[in-house]
């Protein structure tokens, strides 16, 4: 009696075990559908034919911040150089990563009136919204004259755009922690 309870007992915890099995491997499917579905984000179907490349910026590890500009910049001549590419920019991090947030006070439409608001901030490089295919839908996007040693300028998104600055948002400003203030320059489409 106790053999045949025991075999029962095996039985039933291998039965277990399969059908634990079944509902992971649908989870993780589903999962992996979800994610295949969120990495499109900003590119949506206007994604197709963008190609993405992760690279460590030289001299990050060391704080070589020169020689991390001078390789963004030759990297990008010769990405715009190769057979059949239209555009070509670059971006800290993608628009599905994770970047960093930094607090800001915001000049908000009304006389006087300043916000402070947590934003999410990247940095990217003259052409990125092209490549991308990004929309600028007020004001306009980067260009090389917005480097490093340019007056400090920002992107906004529309979300942001509306939430602190009504429907026009080019020309206001912002200002870091730091005290360094940034002109709002273009609104880009959230998707």
């Amino acid at each position: 009696i106790a053999e045949r309870s025991g075999g029962r007992f095996r039985a039933a915890v291998v039965v277990a075990q399969v059908a634990l099995s079944t509902v992971l491997l649908i989870a993780t499917g589903l999962m992996a559908r979800a994610l295949a579905i969120g990495l499109e984000g900003d590119l949506a179907s206007d994604g197709r034919g963008v190609a993405i490349a992760l690279v460590r910026m030289p001299g990050a590890l060391e704080g070589d911040i020169v020689r991390g500009i001078v390789f963004n910049r030759d990297a990008l001549e010769m990405a715009r150089k190769l057979p059949g590419a239209e555009a070509a920019g670059w971006v800290s991090v993608l628009p599905v990563g994770r970047s960093t947030s930094q607090v800001f006070t915001i000049e908000t439409g009304r006389a006087g009136l300043f916000e402070r608001a947590e934003a999410d901030v990247n940095v990217a490089s003259a052409g990125y919204f092209t490549t991308l295919r990004i929309p600028i839908i007020e004001g306009r996007a980067f260009t090389a004259a917005d480097g490093a040693l340019g007056k400090p300028v920002v992107i906004i998104n529309d979300l942001m755009a509306r939430r602190h600055f009504g429907s026009a948002a080019v020309g206001h400003r912002i200002r870091d922690e730091e005290g360094t203030e940034f002109e709002v320059i273009g609104v880009a489409g959230s998707g």
